[in-house]
């Protein structure tokens, strides 16, 4: 029993999008509301990190900060049913020569928990998808790894969707309304779209759990005149697979993630494909080790691009709250691309890995 109330802990864990860390403001008749939110600090030679592309120049390093702030709520409607809030912001440290100066809105989703009969929610979040490819996601530091999946990566409004997990047994169903602004892989004028995904996660076995989840979506481009994109749809799908628990002693996963564009032009197109394999140990003194092999490819408009890197992290929590950390991503080799039968060299690596460049960074981070 204890076995299986751990494995849906795991798949509850991941499929929430809730901050990890936060105080508790008010608890009264059946309704809490949270705050949570993270300040961060980092030194960091030029491209090192996502977070940090395009803010100084090549041969430079710097010091960087940025926060997030966001509160939660609940709110008991009846024995069967719980309204639930979310919203999260990120804040730009007030330089505007990067385009930080400003809160960004990160997620925003109201919603209603039935217990065993599943969860609704609807507003701003990841895809589903993104539930799948986020086994990786473990190296700890900024972000910087643990981005080389080709689907499910970015955030987007006008969602609904039904999730349902129990007995180790994860569902999930989303559609996607119509939104000019739509984002995941390519930018486009959305009509609508689903998702669907589905997983599985087993008792522990030696360390911890075997989960393994795959996921399918497909969005389709606006067609009305005054609107119209010139995507006529993009599908995707995901899978991955992982064993034990990130946060407690060996932890490995692996993803493979596609994304296909039919265009309404003969181009541009543009297909990507994101594959990686995660380690990582967490001690019980509150280090923590991680690595991976990450691999990006984009053919675009008859050009094939490709990247490969090595990211390292070494984590150190003091408490919950506090954390330092070491960063390094290493390129396996040139980055290169392909067009038709001649080869390339791109000095400057594909986003999201790095190619040829090594990149390094330390930093702090305090979470409430």
């Amino acid at each position: 029993m204890k076995k299986t109330l751990l494995a849906a802990a795991v798949v509850s864990a991941l499929v929430a999008s809730t901050a990890v860390s936060a105080a508790t403001v008010y608890d009264k008749d059946g309704t809490t509301l949270n705050v949570n939110g993270r300040i961060e600090a980092q030194w960091y030679n030029a491209g090192s990190s996502n977070n940090m592309t395009g803010a100084v120049a090549n041969n430079d390093s710097s010091i960087y900060n940025w926060a997030r702030m966001g509160m939660d709520g609940r709110s008991k409607i009846n024995d069967y049913a719980t309204a639930f809030g979310f919203m999260e912001f990120d804040v730009g440290d007030g330089d505007r020569s990067t385009g930080e100066g400003q809160f960004a809105a990160r997620d925003q989703y109201i919603g209603v928990d039935f217990g065993k009969f599943g969860t609704v929610k609807t507003g701003r979040y990841h895809s589903l998808l993104h539930t799948v490819v986020i086994a990786t996601d473990v190296l700890g530091g900024d972000g910087m790894s643990g981005k080389a999946f080709a689907i499910g990566s970015d955030r987007n409004a006008g969602k609904l969707t039904y999730t349902w997990n129990g007995y180790g047994v994860l569902l999930g169903a989303e559609y996607q309304a119509a939104k000019d602004g739509y984002k995941d892989v390519n930018d486009f004028k959305a009509e609508g779209g689903y998702s669907l995904i589905a997983g599985y996660t087993t008792p522990a076995v030696l360390f911890g759990p075997i989960s393994v989840k795959a996921g399918y979506t497909k969005i389709f481009g606006q067609d009305d005149s005054n609107k119209k994109s010139y995507i006529d749809n993009q599908s995707g799908y995901a899978a991955s697979l992982s064993w034990g628990v990130p946060s407690q002693g060996l932890y490995l996963a692996t993803e493979y993630s596609r994304s296909k564009l039919v265009s309404r032009k003969p181009t541009p197109t543009n297909d990507a494909t994101g594959v990686e394999f995660a380690a990582k140990y967490s001690f019980d003194n509150g280090l923590s080790l991680a690595t991976a092999y990450q691999f990006y490819k984009v053919e675009k408009d008859g050009t094939e691009y490709k990247s490969s890197q090595i990211p390292v992290v070494a984590e150190y929590s003091f408490n919950p709250n506090f954390i330092v950390y070491a960063q390094a991503a290493f390129g396996l080799s040139d980055s290169e691309y392909k067009t038709g039968e001649i080869v390339h060299d791109a000095p400057d690596g594909i986003d999201p890995t790095y190619g040829d460049g090594n990149a390094f960074a330390v930093g702090a981070r305090y979470t409430f």
